[in-house]
Protein backbone atom coordinates (compact mmCIF):
# COMPACT_ATOMS: atom_id res chain seq x y z
CA UNK A 1 0.00 0.00 0.00
CA UNK A 2 2.85 2.35 0.92
CA UNK A 3 4.46 1.80 -2.55
CA UNK A 4 0.94 2.02 -4.47
CA UNK A 5 -0.64 5.44 -2.35
CA UNK A 6 2.28 7.61 -4.37
CA UNK A 7 1.72 5.95 -7.71
CA UNK A 8 -2.00 7.28 -8.00
CA UNK A 9 -1.91 10.36 -5.73
CA UNK A 10 0.17 14.18 -6.39
CA UNK A 11 0.40 15.59 -3.01
CA UNK A 12 1.01 19.31 -2.89
CA UNK A 13 2.50 19.36 0.06
CA UNK A 14 1.86 22.57 2.59
CA UNK A 15 -0.64 24.87 0.80
CA UNK A 16 1.35 28.15 2.54
CA UNK A 17 4.00 28.92 4.92
CA UNK A 18 7.14 26.85 4.85
CA UNK A 19 7.37 23.03 5.97
CA UNK A 20 7.79 23.18 9.72
CA UNK A 21 10.93 21.72 9.51
CA UNK A 22 12.72 24.70 8.02
CA UNK A 23 11.21 26.85 10.87
CA UNK A 24 14.46 26.34 13.22
CA UNK A 25 14.12 25.52 16.75
CA UNK A 26 10.84 26.22 19.02
CA UNK A 27 12.51 28.55 21.49
CA UNK A 28 13.92 30.31 18.85
CA UNK A 29 10.45 30.71 17.46
CA UNK A 30 9.28 31.75 20.97
CA UNK A 31 11.71 34.14 21.70
CA UNK A 32 11.00 35.60 17.82
CA UNK A 33 7.25 36.07 18.68
CA UNK A 34 7.44 37.43 22.17
CA UNK A 35 6.36 33.80 23.64
CA UNK A 36 9.09 33.31 25.97
CA UNK A 37 8.08 35.06 28.65
CA UNK A 38 7.09 31.80 30.41
CA UNK A 39 3.14 32.23 29.92
CA UNK A 40 1.35 29.45 27.78
CA UNK A 41 0.24 30.36 24.07
CA UNK A 42 -2.90 29.56 22.81
CA UNK A 43 -3.85 30.36 19.27
CA UNK A 44 -7.48 30.93 18.25
CA UNK A 45 -7.96 31.25 14.30
CA UNK A 46 -11.32 29.83 12.03
CA UNK A 47 -9.76 30.79 8.92
CA UNK A 48 -10.30 33.91 6.50
CA UNK A 49 -14.26 33.58 6.25
CA UNK A 50 -16.75 34.84 8.89
CA UNK A 51 -18.17 31.10 9.59
CA UNK A 52 -15.95 30.87 12.24
CA UNK A 53 -17.64 34.01 14.51
CA UNK A 54 -19.68 31.57 17.21
CA UNK A 55 -16.80 29.47 17.60
CA UNK A 56 -15.02 32.91 18.28
CA UNK A 57 -17.77 34.00 20.68
CA UNK A 58 -17.16 30.63 22.50
CA UNK A 59 -13.56 30.68 23.19
CA UNK A 60 -13.78 34.55 24.06
CA UNK A 61 -16.80 33.26 26.85
CA UNK A 62 -14.50 30.66 27.95
CA UNK A 63 -10.92 32.27 28.12
CA UNK A 64 -12.15 34.06 31.82
CA UNK A 65 -13.68 30.37 33.10
CA UNK A 66 -9.71 28.93 32.37
CA UNK A 67 -8.11 28.22 35.10
CA UNK A 68 -4.52 28.57 33.55
CA UNK A 69 -3.62 31.57 34.87
CA UNK A 70 -0.37 32.56 32.64
CA UNK A 71 -2.48 31.67 29.80
CA UNK A 72 -2.10 34.15 26.60
CA UNK A 73 -5.19 33.73 24.30
CA UNK A 74 -4.69 35.54 20.57
CA UNK A 75 -7.25 35.28 18.61
CA UNK A 76 -6.44 35.37 14.61
CA UNK A 77 -10.28 36.63 13.20
CA UNK A 78 -9.29 36.44 9.87
CA UNK A 79 -10.13 39.60 7.78
CA UNK A 80 -14.05 38.98 6.75
CA UNK A 81 -15.05 38.83 10.81
CA UNK A 82 -14.99 42.74 12.90
CA UNK A 83 -13.04 42.77 15.61
CA UNK A 84 -15.65 45.31 17.65
CA UNK A 85 -18.46 42.68 17.37
CA UNK A 86 -16.73 40.22 20.06
CA UNK A 87 -16.98 40.90 23.29
CA UNK A 88 -12.78 40.90 24.22
CA UNK A 89 -11.96 39.41 28.02
CA UNK A 90 -9.29 41.68 29.44
CA UNK A 91 -6.57 39.82 28.46
CA UNK A 92 -7.74 38.34 25.13
CA UNK A 93 -5.45 39.60 21.87
CA UNK A 94 -7.12 39.80 18.60
CA UNK A 95 -5.30 40.21 15.09
CA UNK A 96 -7.24 40.16 12.09
CA UNK A 97 -4.46 38.43 10.44
CA UNK A 98 -0.69 36.86 10.74
CA UNK A 99 1.35 36.42 7.40
CA UNK A 100 3.37 33.43 9.24
CA UNK A 101 0.09 31.95 10.70
CA UNK A 102 2.22 28.74 10.47
CA UNK A 103 5.25 29.46 12.36
CA UNK A 104 3.10 31.23 15.39
CA UNK A 105 1.00 27.83 15.61
CA UNK A 106 4.32 25.56 15.50
CA UNK A 107 5.60 28.11 18.01
CA UNK A 108 2.58 27.98 20.60
CA UNK A 109 1.73 25.57 23.68
CA UNK A 110 -2.33 25.09 22.50
CA UNK A 111 -4.54 25.38 19.11
CA UNK A 112 -7.82 25.98 18.96
CA UNK A 113 -8.75 26.17 14.83
CA UNK A 114 -11.56 25.06 12.64
CA UNK A 115 -10.89 23.06 10.18
CA UNK A 116 -12.06 23.39 6.84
Amino acid sequence: MRDWIPEQYDFSDYSIGTHRARFGGRSDLRAEFGYDDGRKVCIVTVGGSGVGARLIHRRLEAYPEARIPELRMIVVTGPRLNLEVFKWPERGEARTFLSDLDRHLAACDLALVQGG
